[in-house]
């Protein structure tokens, strides 16, 4: 493998202090990714066994196959957190433009798809009650999540939406509103 992302962060002799590292939200692997590396580990493992992502014919050695994976999820990950463009990810993982593109869309959809997974209002009162203690913890009585909108710019907004979606900064915008209990997790 002869790509930035192996040799710095996945490589055998690296890979340890990546883990490591990678939790510190602050570190160089988060910043680029926004996760650390045993989650996308675990994105892996999950688009493996679901089938979402498959050896080609010429992929005959699994080792090469698990660093293509990840490299893929990588890729995808910095370009949804940081809106890096896919022509740039041929330099630091060895993958063409399209193969990125690609995977991104099915990425995208895949992780989409199983939103109810990872997405969902606490299931009982029990879970409720746990979440709303977090709260409590921290001087919030009653809180059963926190909530914020981020904006951003959309470039393409139809003609007839231009003035819906435009707003304090100027630029038409497109908002998605995000509910999250105290450990990040979406509600």
């Amino acid at each position: 493998m002869k790509s930035s992302y192996y040799t710095n962060y996945l490589a055998p002799n690296v890979r340890q202090r990546t883990y490591e590292q990678s939790l510190d939200k602050h570190s160089d692997f988060r910043s680029h990714f926004r996760v650390p590396l045993i989650v996308v580990d675990r994105l892996r493992t999950m688009f493996v066994s679901r089938g979402w992502i498959t050896p080609s014919r010429r992929q005959r050695d699994p080792y090469k196959f698990r660093i293509r994976c990840e490299l893929l999820i990588m890729a995808a990950l910095e370009h949804l957190g940081n809106r890096k463009p896919f022509r740039q990810f041929k330099v630091v993982t060895g993958l063409s433009y399209s193969v990125h593109k690609n995977f991104t869309k099915s990425f995208v959809k895949h992780i989409s798809s199983n939103k109810d997974e990872w997405v969902n209002y606490p299931s009982t009162l029990d879970s409720l009650k746990g979440v709303m203690e977090e709260y409590e913890r921290q001087f919030l009585p009653g809180c059963g999540g926190s909530i914020d909108v981020v904006h951003c710019k959309w470039s393409s907004c139809p003609a007839g939406d231009k003035v819906k979606a435009k707003g304090k900064e100027q630029f038409t915008t497109i908002a998605f509103e995000v509910i999250t209990d105290n450990r990040r997790r979406i509600l």
